[in-house]
């Protein structure tokens, strides 16, 4: 099913590009870690003191829409991000960690036991506020040993190479932590706790978010494919406590919302988009599989149903090879399309992450258009050498040498990713 919007589409000659971006930050906008959080705490208001806890990618920018609300209220806190997603100093008495990611680190651990003890020594009168965004998963970590950090990083290393979606390797990170699969809530103590999320996984389920820190773990969101597993990281599943059930008075005392999602940014970019003129196209299957063979078919898509701003979302994956290059899961889903689109006269394409990173190449995506890879191509010489690209994982290197590259810098937010396409009829 699909969602066509009545516009009439636009007929412009010059590059799409800036549009398409502009397009981009506007769904970013619309689902920023900071408003989302300061709007629903401004929508319901709570009195008495409070302890935030922030993790994840878009932790600093949610804790800075909650401190923007809650003020003074805040008494103790922890926000914990990847390395280089900080910015100054939020105030409100929080301490402020960073970690690795995507795979984590002695940080992460020591991340994850900061977080046991803060919530050891405080008052049981405490209110907790969690805020949760995509990449809690990799930067905060209790393990049944602490010698195991080395197998963990070979756990997750393996992971991300294994093209496996994020709800498969969730369901194996909770089978090796202490505090994922819920485990975490049994540390609360019984206080009131709000959980504000937002979401990087299909379906919006809390207990995928992050691996589920607070959330009961379902059948589906916690199966796992043993079979397909080396033998030195199975070992590894049977090591940490059992998960509480869904009904363990842990859970109580907790409710939770969903204050950003995949579905909000796409309704933003169709928005956007129809302010630019164009009649649009959001589908509202979840992307997902491989980048390469997601990118051809993308590439039909827009060529069967010309002349409209096609919208989707989702996360795919790539399988990487031995010595990857510098391309991700959107730039290698944007170059596979336009290889698909090479012989089209007019045609324009964006695959961004909206976290602001994709893969290890420093940028959120790629948005190229018939001109910037035509050009690309003239300065290879040698066509052929374009499929090197994509069986490297290195879509990046030709992106940069396209001048095709989206670079954000950290936005404040994570919903999976969004691709624009447009094929003129």
């Amino acid at each position: 099913m699909v969602i066509l919007s009545s516009r009439k589409s636009m007929n412009i000659n010059k590059s799409r590009r800036p549009t398409f971006q502009a397009i981009f930050y506007d769904a970013l906008r619309a689902v920023n870690g900071a408003r989302c959080t300061e709007r629903f705490l401004q929508n319901h208001p709570t009195s008495g003191d409070v302890c935030m806890i922030a993790i994840g990618k878009a932790a600093c920018s949610m804790a800075s829409g909650a401190c923007s609300v809650l003020g003074e209220r805040v008494r103790d806190g922890l926000v914990i991000t990847k390395y280089g997603n900080h910015v100054p100093p939020l105030g409100c008495g929080l301490t402020m960690l960073e970690a690795g990611h995507p795979v984590p680190d002695q940080y992460s651990l020591e991340a994850g036991q900061q977080l046991l003890d803060l919530l050891q020594r405080l008052p049981p009168t405490t209110e907790l506020l969690f805020l949760i965004s995509g990449g809690t998963s990799a930067l905060a970590e209790v393990l049944p040993d602490s010698s195991m950090i080395s197998q963990l990083a070979r756990l997750n290393s393996w992971l991300l190479q294994s093209g496996l979606p994020i709800a498969a390797i969730n369901a194996i990170r909770k089978r090796v932590s202490c505090i994922k699969g819920g485990r975490l809530a049994q540390y609360l103590s019984g206080r009131k706790t709000t959980v504000l999320l937002l979401s990087d996984v299909q379906g919006d389920d809390p207990a995928v978010i992050g691996s589920g820190l607070l959330f009961p773990s379902n059948a589906m969101s916690n199966h796992v494919d043993e079979e397909a597993l080396p033998d030195d990281i199975l070992h590894m599943l049977h090591k940490a406590p059992s998960m509480p059930d869904a009904n363990d008075p842990c859970f109580n005392n907790i409710t939770w919302k969903i204050i950003a999602s995949l579905q909000q940014a796409m309704d933003a970019a169709n928005m956007s988009a129809e302010k630019y003129g164009y009649q649009t196209v959001a589908h509202d299957e979840y992307l997902q599989g491989d980048a390469i063979q997601s990118g051809k078919r993308i590439a039909q898509i827009m060529q069967e149903q010309p002349g409209k701003l096609h919208i989707w979302g989702g996360e795919t994956t790539v399988t990487l090879p031995e010595n990857p290059g510098k391309g991700g899961r959107c730039q290698s889903l944007a170059l596979s399309a336009a290889i698909s689109l090479c012989d089209v006269n007019d045609w324009c394409l964006l695959a961004a992450g909206t976290d602001g990173d994709d893969g290890v190449s420093g940028a959120a995506g790629a948005c190229v258009d018939t001109h910037s890879f035509a050009q690309a191509m003239s300065k290879l010489g040698d066509g052929g050498k374009i499929v090197n690209y994509l069986s490297n994982a290195d879509a990046g290197s030709f992106f940069e040498l396209s001048g095709d590259l989206i670079k954000t810098g950290s936005t404040g937010t994570n919903v999976t990713d969004l691709v624009f396409g447009f094929c003129s009829g």
